[in-house]
């Protein structure tokens, strides 16, 4: 599992960037943890398996409530790409503001 999107950084785009979750860490007793995805260039990069074909990295922090939606039941990698995929980027709105918020995994494929 991994996500396909297109992706820019540094001024470069990368129309077939390739994100794996690369590192998980929870504390069951806290319910809390963090997830780290790496992003390379395309899946062939990924394939190739050298540390320097990272090109970014995408890193959740793990909140209680979040653990408790997506991860109470089992840990498992499909749950961690739902959460990632879930997870708004930025601050929320106003209270009675349109919230327009979308994930940073926002039109990206799963592959």
């Amino acid at each position: 599992m991994a996500f396909q999107m297109n992706h820019t950084v540094k001024g470069f785009n990368y129309p077939e960037s390739y994100w794996k979750a690369a590192q998980r860490n929870f504390n069951d007793v806290t319910k809390t943890g963090q997830v780290t995805f790496n992003g390379y260039a395309n899946a062939a990069a990924r394939k190739a398996d050298v540390n320097g074909n990272v090109i970014d990295q995408k890193v959740y922090d793990v909140t209680k409530e979040q653990y408790e939606e997506f991860f109470s039941e089992a840990i498992t990698i499909g749950a961690v790409y739902e959460m990632a995929a879930a997870k708004l980027e930025g601050n929320a709105p106003a209270e009675g503001e349109e919230d327009t918020r979308v994930s940073f995994f926002d039109g990206a494929t799963e592959v």
